[in-house]
């Protein structure tokens, strides 16, 4: 039974962003049914430090909005049990250049029995996931 995609920071930059070089593959992947998606708060904190500057502000708390109201789309909080989870990850792996928000990422996915994210991003791969944009 498939369990879901992941989203990820790249992804939904990318979704957004005519301009970002992945843009064009997150349309598509996007054409296809990957319902249930998964994502989570930390990645959407990740979206909207990336989008800070004042000129973006209000478009990007609106995408984080619209996302978040997706009924596709389940955001899982980051309690303190999978922030432990990520954070242990991310100190057993000094030889990674792995983010705490990857991290995190990957053990949602894990406990979810997630394989599949939606991004680029080819630490999602070293940590023995597959990121559909690379494909």
């Amino acid at each position: 039974m498939k369990r879901g995609t992941f989203i990820d920071t790249v992804y939904i930059l990318a979704a957004l962003n005519p301009r970002d070089r992945w843009h064009r593959k997150a349309v598509e992947l996007s054409q296809v049914r990957r319902a249930p998606l998964v994502t989570s708060d930390a990645v959407l904190t990740e979206v909207a430090d990336a989008l800070a500057h004042r000129s973006r502000r209000m478009w990007a708390s609106q995408a984080i909005d619209d996302l978040r109201a997706d009924p596709d789309v389940k955001c899982v909080s980051v309690d303190a049990a999978i922030f432990a989870g990520g954070l242990d990850l991310y100190r057993e792996r000094p030889d990674k250049d792995w983010s705490l928000t990857d991290c995190v990422s990957f053990v949602i996915m894990r406990q979810q029995q997630i394989t599949d994210a939606l991004t680029a991003d080819l630490h999602f791969v070293q940590a023995g996931f597959r990121a559909l944009m690379q494909e």
